[in-house]
């Protein structure tokens, strides 16, 4: 009876073996792509999820900005008898913002030939003195340009502060401002505000708004 028994088991069992090297080799290798790719699918989600986050703040910022430009250039004229110390009379934020269009419709890049593209600091602190005119704004192909924005009531001492400004660009971004004077007619100033993010490879242009002021 044992030895029946023994054949049976014998029959279902002789013929079992193991798993050869190379099949735990290739078995192995199956399951790291795959752990590779659902890792490489996580890794995508997580940088979709913070490029949505940053897109986000990025189009507040701009539109924080554009409403703040607006302002700037509305605010009401100076006085004709209202001159600063150094004698010289006061000109209107709007003409100062147009003055920083230095193409006066000429060619200043291939890619947007009627508007000078300034590059804002990445800090506030550094947007509040290039509006102050305590350091110059800069242009997409290195040109300075300096000018001082005024703030009521004109005095000389009267200058922005970091308050009374929009908060600066959300980090791994900066701000341009691309604007073109006499767009699209006379006496008029077409303004763009982007938010542009930037890593070690590339630059990706995020929000962008446009807008029109007239005199």
């Amino acid at each position: 009876m044992k030895n029946r028994r023994a054949g049976h088991a014998s029959k279902f069992f002789g013929n079992a073996r193991g798993f050869t090297l190379i099949e735990v080799m290739i078995a192995t290798v199956v399951i790291c792509i795959g752990l590779v790719g659902a890792a490489a699918m996580q890794l995508t989600a997580i940088r979709g999820d913070n490029f949505s986050k940053n897109f986000s703040a990025g189009a507040n910022t701009a539109n924080s900005w554009a409403e703040w430009i607006l302002t700037l250039s509305s605010m009401p004229n100076q006085p004709p008898l209202d001159y600063y110390s150094s004698g010289l009379q006061p000109k209107r934020n709007f003409v100062l913002l147009a003055s920083l269009d230095q193409t006066q419709g000429a060619s200043a890049t291939p890619s947007d030939p009627l508007f000078t593209q300034l590059v804002l600091p990445r800090d506030i602190t550094g947007i509040v003195n290039c509006i102050n005119g305590v350091t110059p704004f800069t242009t997409t192909d290195g040109a300075q340009i300096t000018v001082k924005f005024r703030k009521p009531p004109y005095g000389d001492a009267d200058i922005f502060k970091a308050a009374d400004l929009p908060p600066a660009p959300p980090p791994g971004a900066f701000m341009q401002w691309n604007i073109g004077t006499n767009i699209p007619g006379p006496q008029k100033v077409t303004v763009e505000v982007s938010i542009i993010y930037n890593n070690a490879f590339m630059n990706t242009l995020g929000p962008r708004l446009r807008f029109v002021l007239s005199s």
